[in-house]
């Protein structure tokens, strides 16, 4: 039992030594090499380089990834457990050549820059002329450029194959002649009964298009609106069918509801060349039109100042200067029709009335107007007196007063008088 005892501990011992051994051995093995491999941006290690474990003088060889370069081969080497760079520089973008130029075009950028990887560049056409390849854009790849060089094409329209009932002018005299950019054609219709339904005159554009689709001959009519009423718009005279009318047809209009007006023409008629006589008519509210304001102000609006004037309106005026005139009615009122009873006034320079005594001037100033019914009376007199000195050879006033006197009232006349007096 004793020795069973001995052979185990025995046993023990050798496992741990043989444990220890490995671990040594591992130790060793990883002490004396370099571990971590050194990481370069935009490189990657070559499959030829790589291993399980990196003793001395071991080395790693770098290849750039796709779309980049380097001037030279990038090495790293394994010297006392470290690695050292032997040689290289960066991997940067893989530059393209310069841009081809295009006859008739250019190129612009569209992303990226100096024409490196993933730059891609798009060609525009001068104008009159368009790209008629495929693509438009150029791409740096690992290889170049991707794509073909676009072309630039000159620009015409397709040509026109009139029918017999309308008459084409501005067409090359060859068929193969090309219909370039701003080249214009005019049409006419062949029988005089018969009008262009559409546009007369179209150009071709510089994308290659008609600014127009080509124009009809038909027969000459005009185009009504399919509504007896339209708004407060009443129209007369529509024909029984829904349809164009034929030259001569008559329509009349008028406007429904109070306080509306005609604006435009009563009755237009189908002319000869598919069109009215007039724009259709509109109805509008009924007021009158602020006029503009010049050296006069509103001093009073019934039932206020501000517009829109309707019938039954009214203003009252005043010169904005004390020694300016008014000229016209002071008061005016808007009337059923829309239009003023009278014109807006006007304030001019205003008379006076000057008396020279002993070296004293006395000037005299009045304002009467009187408006009758709904009445407002306003009087102003202004006296100004002036003193001659001989030896200054100057006017000084010595003294003004004014009179002012305001009544008011709708029904009932009443007034109050005020004197200021002033030496």
């Amino acid at each position: 039992c004793e020795q069973t005892n001995r052979l185990g501990k025995m046993e023990s011992s050798l496992a741990s030594f043989l444990c220890l051994w490995i671990c040594f051995i591992v130790f060793a093995s990883t002490s004396n090499g370099c571990s971590e491999i050194p990481v370069v941006e935009n490189a990657e290690v070559s499959e030829s380089s790589k291993k399980a474990q990196y003793s001395d003088d071991d080395t790693l060889d770098y290849n750039c990834v796709s779309g980049h370069v380097s001037p030279r081969k990038i090495i790293y080497k394994c010297s006392n457990n470290k690695w050292i760079k032997l040689r290289g520089d960066k991997c940067t973008l893989k530059p393209c050549e310069s841009p081809e130029d295009i006859p008739n075009g250019r190129y612009i950028v569209e992303s990226g820059r100096n024409f490196v990887f993933g730059t891609t560049i798009k060609y525009i056409c001068n104008d009159g002329y368009q790209i008629m390849s495929r693509y438009d854009t150029r791409t740096c790849r690992e290889g170049g450029w991707d794509n073909q060089l676009p072309a630039c094409e000159e620009v015409s329209c397709e040509r026109i194959a009139p029918d017999g009932n309308i008459r084409v002018e501005g067409l090359p005299d060859h068929s193969e002649d090309l219909i370039r950019s701003g080249h214009r054609l005019t049409f006419s219709c062949v029988d005089n009964r018969l009008i262009v339904r559409g546009q007369k005159e179209i150009i071709c554009q510089s994308n290659g298009e008609w600014s127009s689709p080509i124009p009809t001959c038909v027969e000459a009519t005009c185009l009504p609106q399919w509504s007896t009423t339209v708004g407060h718009l009443k129209i007369e005279g529509l024909p029984d069918i829904e349809g164009p009318v034929k030259p001569g047809h008559r329509l009349t209009f008028s406007c429904t509801g109070e306080g509306m007006k005609l604006n435009g023409q009563r009755d237009i008629t189908c002319q000869s060349n598919g069109e009215w006589s007039s724009p259709f008519p509109k109805c509008q509210e009924i007021a009158c039109e602020e006029e503009p304001l010049t050296n006069i102000e509103i001093l009073f609006g019934h039932p206020v100042i501000d517009s829109p004037y309707k019938p039954g309106h009214i203003l009252l005026f005043r010169c904005i200067d004390v020694n300016l005139k008014l000229n016209g009615r002071r008061a005016i009122e808007c009337q059923s029709n829309g239009e003023w009873d009278y014109p807006y006034p006007t304030c001019r320079g205003m008379k006076h009335i000057y008396i020279y005594y002993n070296n004293v001037y006395i000037y005299i100033y009045i304002h009467i107007y009187i408006y009758y019914n709904n009445v407002y009376i306003y009087i102003h007199i202004y006296i100004c007196m002036y003193i001659y000195a001989k030896k200054k050879k100057t006017m000084t006033s010595w003294y003004s007063w004014a009179l002012i006197s305001h009544c008011s009232g709708y029904t009932k006349l009443t007034c109050k008088a005020t004197v200021l007096l002033k030496f």
